[in-house]
């Protein structure tokens, strides 16, 4: 789901039309709409289930654990773990 060009032609869009879209409407790139929204994902399903983080990050699109925590921090301020232990009812 990562790629830009594919989501604009599913779309029925051009890329560089969305891309300016995205940035006018919602100043941001793809990347980082894609990132919020991903990350938005992770954390229902960190509250949510109980899997561990790895297959988490995998079904929310990550390639890489490291990745994933990294950007999950970067856009919430925490780790995922912390974020689970502080948030779930588990």
């Amino acid at each position: 789901m990562g790629n830009m060009k594919i989501i604009a032609k599913e779309l029925g869009y051009d890329h560089r039309y969305l891309s300016s879209l995205l940035k006018e409407h919602l100043n941001t790139t793809f990347r980082a709409f894609l990132n919020e929204y991903r990350v938005a994902h992770a954390k229902h399903l960190l509250i949510s289930r109980t899997d561990i983080i790895a297959n988490i990050a995998y079904e929310c699109g990550y390639e890489s654990v490291v990745s994933f925590n990294r950007n999950f921090k970067s856009i919430t301020g925490i780790t995922p773990s912390d974020f689970r232990a502080k948030y779930s009812k588990n």
